[in-house]
């Protein structure tokens, strides 16, 4: 491989526009939601137990079911969860009047007089409002707000969050929830059940909390000091042995993110409630389901190894998992340079084009009996669909069959993903009827598929497809 083109490969990795969010950090528009390596963004599945991990199940309740606070319709006349609304630059800064004016972000907030409030307009909840400025990224969020007759609002409290950043409130300040965290980090979207992963922590409440709170907590809002009540920003899991497999799509898509990324303790409330954004989108129905599970299945765990600064929002990278040990700056480079040669190698025989490279599924998707993929002929969990695509033969390392084929997954630098999980690709090539440009998977649709309709998405190194939609029954 000679260096001019690893020096072209390198840069159409860093260059191109397909390096979508999907894989990195959970996205609203252009707006990351906290960098990947933030504290709700990274994975507990490998932390270990809390010492009192026992005692704080047995407080919340054992027997006490998991419940979705979210869906479509409406209940008492309001959306069932949490609204928010983004804005862009052009909306009007309004003053804000806080009760709690010391431990607030001052005003004006770019909060519409006509934002959705959680529990409608007549409300006399919480009344959160939340409002991300998608040309700031940055978040403002409101506690029992209401607008006012002068164009201002007043709230209890309100804080502002740079959601590119680490920053923490400041140490022993509420925020508009009680445990000083954000909450639009930590709702459950339907965009993501939809795409088929939530890639982050979930908010969720408890009936008595302890007058303390943990990392990354910065407030709490009891009087009771026994050990057995959890402190706010605990972080729960659901047990790896909890069998999801019986579960409706949206309900395994919720109960999978819990497994991996788990929940925070954020305010007093209901027990194992987990808060989400509305959408009429939502099957009530299936997310009801989610009552299957009980406290007895989840488990606290001890978050200590994350913590890079007790004031920091960034989490330390593999120290959930020993087998990816942290990096310093040098050897961090030597990986990144190994996995570029890597991917550089798997292009060999391939003529390079000199422009910037783009990457495509196409339609149709055909199913392992020969006929069209779709909504009456959908394929079924464990069979082998085809896909067609076409991309710069620059980025295609589909032509290395010999790396790719025989289902291994480990290393790859090429992957598919159907239904936001990662499947085995058992045949690649490049497409000899057609140009260069074009190639063919035969892919397997995992076991876990969600059924119904769902995204299938390509990544070749950091290059990612736009996503194309088929079925699984």
């Amino acid at each position: 491989m000679n260096a001019r083109f690893l020096s072209r490969l390198t840069a159409l990795v860093m260059a191109t526009g397909f390096l979508l969010p999907a894989w990195g950090a959970p996205q609203i528009g252009d707006c990351p939601i906290f960098p990947q390596d933030h504290i709700w963004n990274v994975r507990v599945d490998d932390l270990p137990l809390d010492a009192q991990s026992a005692a704080y199940v047995q407080t919340i309740g054992p027997t006490k079911s998991l419940k979705a606070d979210f869906g479509s319709g409406l209940y008492a006349g309001a959306p069932i969860g949490i609204p928010f609304v983004v804005v862009d630059q052009n909306e009007t800064r309004r003053p804000v009047t806080f009760l709690y004016q010391e431990e607030s972000d001052p005003g004006p907030y770019p909060v519409p007089l006509d934002s959705p409030v959680e529990g409608g307009s007549q409300s006399n909840g919480d009344r959160h409002v939340l409002v991300l400025d998608r040309s700031e990224c940055i978040l403002y969020e409101l506690y029992r707000a209401f607008p006012q007759a002068d164009g201002s609002w007043r709230a209890d409290s309100g804080a502002r969050f740079d959601l590119r950043s680490y920053s923490l409130r400041t140490a022993g300040w509420t925020s508009a929830d009680a445990a000083g965290l954000p909450i639009l980090p930590g709702l459950v979207r339907f965009d993501e059940v939809q795409a088929g992963e939530i890639q982050h922590a979930i908010r969720f409440t408890a009936p008595q909390t302890r007058r303390a709170y943990v990392w990354p907590a910065r407030h709490f809002a009891s009087s009771l000091t026994g050990a057995q009540f959890p402190p706010m920003g605990q972080r729960f899991r659901l047990r790896s042995d909890f069998d999801a497999s019986g579960f409706c799509g949206q309900a395994r898509i919720v109960l999978a993110a819990l497994k991996k990324y788990g929940m925070i303790l954020s305010d007093n409330g209901s027990a194992w409630y987990v808060t989400g954004a509305p959408d009429e989108r939502w099957d009530n129905d299936c997310l009801a389901t989610l009552s299957q599970v009980k406290g007895a299945d989840f488990e606290a765990v001890d978050a200590t190894p994350l913590i890079v600064s007790v004031d920091s929002g960034q989490a330390r990278r593999g120290a959930t998992n020993p087998s990816r040990p942290v990096l310093d700056s040098r050897s961090a480079k030597s990986d990144l340079e190994a996995r570029r040669r890597r991917f550089a190698d798997s292009l060999a025989g391939l003529q390079t084009l000199e422009q910037e490279g783009h990457l495509n599924l196409t339609l149709p998707i055909w199913n392992q009996d020969g006929e069209q993929n779709s909504p009456s002929n959908p394929a079924a969990p464990g069979s082998i669909v085809a896909l067609r695509g076409e991309g710069d033969s620059g980025l295609l390392s589909l032509g290395s069959l010999a790396a790719l084929g025989n289902c291994h997954l480990n290393e790859r630098e090429v992957t598919v993903r159907i239904g936001g999980i990662e499947t085995c690709i058992a045949q690649a090539e490049l497409d000899p009827n057609s140009t260069s440009r074009s190639f063919r998977l035969r892919v397997l649709v995992p076991l876990t598929a969600v059924p119904g309709r769902v995204p299938v998405i390509l990544r070749l190194g950091r290059f990612v497809s736009p996503p194309v939609w088929m079925y699984v029954n």
